[in-house]
């Protein structure tokens, strides 16, 4: 295991590497099958509860919440003719956020608007990009950094709609050794995986809430799994990752108690997963990008209304993952489809205030070209509903 200061790390990595290899959860072992997920443990100040919010503060403040509960969702429409098919590449292989495409998929909302839509695995956000890009699969899934990357290097994609708008990043640590503010980061060791797009983002965590780098030391591993055995084996006091994941993982294989430190409830909010599309796509098929939107939407919008059977869903495709495992995941992802900037718009509307913030921090932290105009980045025009 190799130790080095936080500026050396940063200052040794490239940014490409830092975005090909952008934080991705780790492929998932098959987990034993009790009656019930192990539940985070909360620490005071620190995220960890077994409700849907990632913390016990999150849902209560501002822009971190679901929007209040819409009308319920009305069962899909048989289709009235054949199917149109469509194919879309996911940013990795299969983990609870996915679940909101297998339930507009097996409850029918895709097929009310005319599409058969094959759900692929993924082997990374940049691979996905570049797939879009070539217009191998006209839609992908993937992290916004990423994206904003491609765009800048002009890879013909556009982000329709951001899932995970308060992004998961975290600081994932044992609840028996707390780290219960950003401070407590001082004099720790914390883990993160060689060139993940976590490089460019944890200084401005760090400088945000007034974090002396110099007292941070990063321990530089080579895959996620081994972040988490360095946890286990108290080689550090943390590692980077997504508090709706990886720990919950964890805590169902290894029957261990964690927490964690949500980069976006200490300053720092980055946009993470969404839906793109290959412009050429977009430009030629208009209807087809509304008719896919309308049916994901509705899959969102039917898993916030009913968990227990989207986690059913989730299950049977994921088999890697059982119910109670699959839930847990899921009700943690809910609170982070909106943020402030978002909140109170119809669901899978984005905010440019959301897009600048992310891509002046990249620009910032990343060496992201500096010329592009955030709001070129996306488009809320093929959404189901008008946003704001």
């Amino acid at each position: 295991m190799h130790q080095i200061t936080l500026r050396r790390l940063f200052a040794g990595l490239t940014v490409a590497t830092m975005v090909l290899a952008a934080c991705q959860p780790t492929p998932p072992a098959a987990p034993a099958k009790p009656t019930e997920a192990p539940k985070p443990v909360a620490s005071p100040g620190v995220a960890a509860s077994p409700s849907p919010s990632p913390s016990p503060s999150p849902a209560a403040k501002p822009g971190a919440a679901a929007p209040a509960a819409p009308a319920p969702v009305a069962a899909a429409k048989p289709a009235s003719g054949p199917l149109t098919k469509l194919a879309l590449s996911l940013n990795w292989t299969l983990y609870g956020e996915h679940a909101f495409f297998f339930v507009a998929r097996d409850k029918g909302f895709f097929a009310e608007q005319g599409l058969d839509v094959e759900i692929k695995e993924g082997s990374g956000s940049a691979n996905t990009v570049k797939l879009v890009g070539a217009n191998a699969d006209p839609l992908g899934y993937a992290d916004t950094p990423t994206v904003m990357r491609a765009q800048a290097e002009g890879v013909p994609v556009t982000m329709t709609l951001v899932v995970q708008q308060n992004g998961p990043s975290s600081v994932i640590h044992l609840a028996e050794k707390p780290l219960k503010t950003p401070k407590d980061l001082e004099g720790k060791r914390i883990a993160l995986t060689a060139g993940d797009s976590f490089s460019a983002i944890f200084p401005a965590f760090l400088a945000a809430n007034g974090v002396d780098q110099s007292k941070v030391e990063i321990v530089s591993l080579p895959t996620p799994a081994a972040k988490e055995t360095a946890l286990l084996q108290g080689q550090v006091d943390g590692f980077l990752g997504f508090f709706n994941d990886q720990p919950l993982r964890m805590m169902d294989r290894e029957k261990i108690e964690l927490s964690w430190l949500p980069f976006y409830e200490h300053g720092v909010n980055v946009l993470s997963t969404g839906i793109i599309a290959n412009e050429s796509f977009v430009t030629q098929n208009p209807e087809l990008m509304r008719k896919f939107l309308a049916g994901f939407v509705k899959g969102i919008e039917y898993t916030r209304q009913n968990v227990d059977e989207a986690a059913e869903i989730f299950a049977k495709a994921a088999p890697t993952f059982h119910h109670a495992l699959g839930k847990q995941e899921i009700e943690m992802t809910l609170p982070l489809l909106q943020t402030a900037a978002s909140r109170g718009q119809p669901t899978g509307c984005m905010a440019e205030k959301d897009f600048r913030d992310t891509y002046d921090l990249l620009v910032k932290n990343a060496n992201l070209k500096a010329d592009l105009d955030p709001k070129t980045l996306f488009t809320n025009e093929y959404l189901p509903s008008r946003c704001g």
